[in-house]
């Protein structure tokens, strides 16, 4: 991930949902929580919480996040969307895919959009 990537937060251990967007702010680094080198991890900043979470059985049973990888390998902590499964978990959660995709393209552009200042009242 670079820095101004957007992705989705997605409560895997209780609620198996979806539940909100946030941004990186730093590069991959190694995880201080363990020596094994093989662990990194990426720092982000919450930008906008979602008041219809999407359920993992929800993400299951549409047939448009069949290639999601959230699917087929749900253990994994961080995982590359595409731009439909974007669109389509954007849409299940009732956010305006339009106007997170416009932060996402500006993030990930070389604008020098520091998400941290971004206003998440504008999502």
């Amino acid at each position: 991930m670079r820095i101004g990537d957007f992705g989705f937060f997605y409560h895997s251990q209780t609620e198996k949902s979806v539940v909100g967007v946030v941004s990186t702010i730093a590069k991959s680094h190694q995880d201080n929580t363990t020596d094994d080198e093989r662990w990194v991890c990426v720092d982000i900043v919450a930008l906008k919480s979602i008041v219809q979470p999407v359920t993992l059985e929800a993400i299951n049973t549409d047939g448009r996040l069949d290639d999601m990888i959230l699917v087929r390998k749900s253990r994994l902590s961080v995982q590359p969307v595409t731009q439909l499964e974007w669109a389509t978990v954007s849409s299940l959660a009732g956010i305006s895919d339009f106007v997170i995709r416009k932060f996402f393209v500006t993030a990930s552009s070389s604008s020098g959009l520091d998400p941290a200042t971004v206003d998440a009242s504008t999502l």
